[in-house]
């Protein structure tokens, strides 16, 4: 059987970031987004190798792939319906932040540290307005997330990965602090419910780690 507060503690976490999202806005993202934009790019560099680890695509097609093999093995089939969530989570929380980006026009640090751009207004019209939420953070989430359900006893090095890589995008001066806990709470919310649909569709994914 799965953990059963899982899915309650995904809702706690989720409704925690959000309600930092206004407080970072106001007091943090500023003052963050101006002291990183002073790192040397000797400090900043590593932070960019470990940004790449949020890029969604690799985990879809290597998740699809694995669930195509193991599907096709009977003693297999509870690590393929675990593909199937992991690639389903990635899936939902991606579509759900790039539909927030359309209609959530935040432009990204760069133009705020350049031209002092700073704010939310109706209707996103380039990258450079798709700062908020950050979708690598809601990958690296939702994969990490789906790791803690599944081996809750290396939660802690899962939830260390999801925090570096989330942390990188901020390091970058890729997003604000705020656009990377709303990336996290958008994951933390999706794989609450699909825990509860594939329980509902009798899709097992339930076994002793061992």
């Amino acid at each position: 059987m799965p953990p059963s507060r899982f899915p309650r503690i995904a809702i706690v976490l989720a409704g925690l970031l959000l309600a930092a999202c206004p407080l970072s806005y106001h007091l943090l993202d500023k003052p963050i987004t101006r002291a990183v934009d002073q790192l040397s790019p000797g400090v900043v560099l590593p932070w960019r190798i470990i940004t790449e680890l949020g890029f969604g695509l690799p985990y879809l097609v290597g998740l699809a792939v694995l669930f195509v093999i193991l599907r096709r093995r009977p003693q297999h089939r509870i690590a393929a319906n675990r593909c199937a969530f992991a690639w389903c989570a990635i899936v939902v929380a991606g579509a759900i932040v790039n539909a927030v980006k359309l209609i959530a026009y935040r432009p990204r640090p760069g133009p705020f540290l350049t031209e002092g751009r700073f704010g939310f207004t109706l209707f996103c019209d380039g990258p450079d307005a798709a700062s908020f939420p950050s979708g690598h953070a809601a990958t690296i989430a939702a994969v990490c997330l789906t790791l803690c359900l599944f081996h809750p006893r290396r939660c802690v090095w899962w939830l260390t990965l999801m925090v570096a890589v989330a942390l990188s995008r901020v390091i970058i001066a890729w997003h604000f602090l705020s656009d990377v806990f709303a990336g996290i709470a958008v994951s933390s919310m999706v794989i609450a419910v699909l825990v509860v649909i594939f329980e509902r569709r009798r899709i097992d994914l339930w076994q002793s780690d061992g």
